[in-house]
C-alpha cells in the first residue's frame, strides 16, 4: 500500500526540518513523524536531495579582519599548543561554509514559500492556476560585495519572482538582471530595484535561455539601462538556476 500524498503544508514542514529552522516542540513531533510516517520521512529525503545542488555555486567568503582579531583573543587565552590551535582553525572553517551554504538554501527556500502564495495573483486581480511544472530557483550573491537577490522561475507561466535580499540603490546608477545562456551572450531581462519583490513576466523568446545550469546576472548600469545591449557596468553579483 503506498502512503498517503502530503498537502503542500506539510511538504514544506518537510523541507523546514531539513533545513533545521524548526526549534522546540514542532521541531520534536516533525522528528517524530519523520520516524513514524513513510510519506514525511520520503519528502525530507526528497528535499535534502532536491536542494543539496543549491550550495554548489557558494563560493567560500573571507570573514572580516574583526573575526580574526577574535579568533586570535581566542586562541591567546587557550592553552598554547598546536592541537588546540589547529581545530579551532578547522571548526572555523567548517563553520563558515555551512553557514554560507545553509543561508543560501534558507533564501532560497523563503522564496519557493513566498511564490507559492503569491503564484495565484493579488487578492484583487485574476487568479493564476496552479502549475506542476517545476519551478528554478537561483541565489546570486557575490563573495566581493553584500549584494544578494532571489530568483523563482515559474517555466509554465514564463514568470519570474524577484526578492532583492540586500541591494543598495546608487544616485544616478540602476541594476539590470540578465541571463547568460551556455556560450551565449547576456540578454537584458529588465531592472531590479530595492524594495519588495517584484514580479516579472519573461517574453517568449526568452524561455529557451531559462534552463537548469543558465547563469543570471545583475550589473550596475545607468539610469534606464545599459546603452549597449549588454553589461557596461560592474558585475556584483551571480548565481545558477536550480531546478526544484
Amino acid at each position: 500500500m503506498s502512503p498517503t500524498p502530503l498537502s503542500e503544508q506539510d511538504d514544506l514542514l518537510a523541507a523546514e526540518l531539513v533545513l533545521g529552522l524548526l526549534e522546540g516542540d514542532a521541531l520534536r513531533a516533525a522528528r517524530v513523524r519523520a520516524a513514524n510516517d513513510p510519506a514525511f520521512a520520503a519528502a525530507a529525503a526528497d528535499w535534502e536531495e532536491r536542494l543539496a545542488p543549491l550550495t554548489d555555486e557558494i563560493a567560500g567568503v573571507e570573514p572580516g579582519a574583526h573575526v580574526w582579531d577574535g579568533v586570535a583573543r581566542a586562541v591567546a587565552a587557550a592553552p598554547a599548543a598546536d592541537s588546540v590551535i589547529v581545530p579551532m582553525r578547522r571548526t572555523l572553517a567548517r563553520w563558515r561554509a555551512a553557514a554560507i551554504g545553509m543561508s543560501a538554501i534558507a533564501a532560497s527556500l523563503a522564496l519557493l514559500v513566498a511564490y507559492q502564495a503569491t503564484r495565484d495573483g493579488p487578492a484583487d486581480g485574476p487568479a493564476i492556476a496552479s502549475t506542476q511544472a517545476p519551478i528554478m530557483l537561483a541565489t546570486l550573491a557575490s563573495p566581493r560585495t553584500d549584494t544578494s537577490l532571489s530568483i523563482a522561475y515559474d517555466p509554465q507561466h514564463a514568470s519570474m519572482l524577484v526578492t532583492p535580499g540586500r541591494l543598495e540603490g546608487a544616485a544616478g546608477h540602476e541594476h539590470q538582471l540578465w541571463i547568460i545562456p551556455q556560450g551565449g551572450q547576456p540578454v537584458s531581462l529588465g531592472m531590479v530595484r530595492p524594495g519588495a519583490p517584484l514580479r516579472m513576466a519573461v517574453p517568449a523568446a526568452l524561455k529557451p535561455h531559462f534552463r537548469n545550469r543558465s547563469t543570471l546576472a545583475i550589473s550596475v548600469e545607468p539610469t534606464g539601462g545599459s546603452p549597449t545591449g549588454q553589461p557596461t557596468g560592474p558585475v556584483i553579483a551571480a548565481g545558477s538556476l536550480t531546478t526544484i
